[in-house]
């Protein structure tokens, strides 16, 4: 495989990992098994992109050039191989996790958390692998954009409330702990379980 078509299938390899996760939604068992297929993939193909890559071989890629001298380009040095290392080991270890424990919790939305972390290791992969500040700005706001159903996945620990409620409860506390108790806000006998 030459190198630009290694670096491109891991950046793409996520994305088409996210639209057979909601092809598949319906059927939880192969939606989590194209969950575990993608992410063992992009680890596969990351670790060997890590070989060539200390042995000397060059990874560059430009995309397109949407302007003059600004072009959606990737390179890989050092740094950014050992993030998209981390980041692509660990989506195999996360997915593990998080099968058990949305299954187990009987979570609401499953579809929409395991593509939405797909996406966000894709966006992972292109802020590791950007050769200039555009492409990683591209890349950073697509991660922002898909980690948005993550962060939004749990909607409240206060039971019917939500985060508002949460977030209430936080400043009152924070507020009453200081001011009136003069107190450290980090301890509570007003836990609410």
């Amino acid at each position: 495989m030459s190198a630009e078509t290694l670096l491109l299938t891991i950046l793409l390899l996520p994305l088409a990992g996210a639209a057979g996760i909601i092809i598949t939604r319906h059927s939880p068992d192969i939606r989590e098994g194209v969950t575990l297929l993608s992410s063992a993939l992009v680890a596969i193909l990351v670790v060997m992109l890590a070989v060539r890559f200390l042995a000397g071989e060059a990874f560059a890629l430009t995309l397109i050039e949407p302007l003059p001298g600004i072009a959606i380009a990737f390179e890989i040095e050092a740094l950014g191989m050992l993030f998209a290392l981390v980041a692509g080991l660990l989506w195999v270890v996360t997915s593990i996790y998080a099968i058990g424990y949305m299954r187990g919790h009987n979570e609401q939305n499953q579809t929409r958390f395991y593509a939405a972390f797909a996406v966000s290791i894709a966006a992972t992969m292109g802020i590791a692998f950007s050769a200039n500040l555009f492409t990683l700005f591209l890349f950073y706001e697509l991660l922002t954009l898909s980690t948005w159903p993550l962060v939004t996945h749990l909607q409240g620990w206060v039971p019917g409330l939500g985060d508002w409620g949460q977030n209430l409860w936080a400043l009152w506390w924070t507020r009453h702990s200081l001011l009136s108790l003069a107190q450290s806000p980090f301890f509570t006998r007003y836990l609410f379980y």
